[in-house]
């Protein structure tokens, strides 16, 4: 081979040695830039899994927020059975002695301020729910007279009148002695009883 072709084969490997390098760098620049890419898409990706973490994390919040506000509005509507300890109140009417008493038989009733005077004082003492002979108090209660009878949302109830709570023993009994309403009721001539519930069960309101 002359001197001449010698050249030729040289300059012809130069070229495809070249032509490698280049196509080695272009493979290399466009693998460096695809691999850039996919680790900004897979950073995105985890940022968007952190926030909607945080997205599910806030509704589930809201979720636990609203089924404690709606166990308490079924709870002050009386819409939900309830069952713990408490107290159990019996009033009755007084005991009649011989002949008419001072002031007429109406002085010997029960009426619907005696059984709103203990409610209040139930409430006040924290029940969590209160019942009149099975019919449940809700804030809505109208609570009245009716003859001989006591209405409670409008069920017509008589004596003697079954007043249970749900609550702490201890501060509804305190809440009850308190101010004297028991001593007065009895100074009235009413019969009232008080008796501790290791647990008992208030049903829900009908209405």
């Amino acid at each position: 081979m002359n001197r001449q072709k010698q050249r030729v084969v040289r300059w012809a490997c130069l070229i495809v040695l070249g032509l490698g390098l280049a196509v080695d760098v272009g493979l290399y620049g466009a693998s460096a830039l695809e691999n850039r890419t996919l680790r900004l898409r897979r950073d995105q990706v985890l940022e968007n899994i952190e926030k909607t973490r945080g997205e599910i994390a806030q509704l589930d919040q809201e979720i636990a927020r609203l089924k404690e506000d709606v166990s308490q509005a079924e709870l002050l509507s009386g819409q939900s059975v309830l069952e713990g300890e408490g107290v159990l109140i019996t009033l009755s009417d007084a005991l009649l002695r011989d002949g008419e008493p001072q002031g007429g038989f109406q002085a010997y009733l029960v009426h619907d301020v005696d059984v709103l005077n203990v409610i209040n004082a139930l409430r006040a003492g924290g029940a969590e729910a209160i019942a009149v002979n099975g019919a449940r108090i809700t804030a809505q209660s109208a609570v009245r007279c009716g003859g001989p009878t006591i209405n409670v949302q409008r069920k017509r109830l008589t004596p003697p009148f079954l007043i249970r709570a749900i609550g702490s023993t201890e501060k509804l009994r305190a809440e009850l002695e308190a101010d004297g309403l028991v001593d007065y009721l009895r100074a009235l001539g009413l019969r009232i009883q008080i008796s501790d519930q290791a647990s008992q069960r208030i049903e829900a309101g009908k209405d």
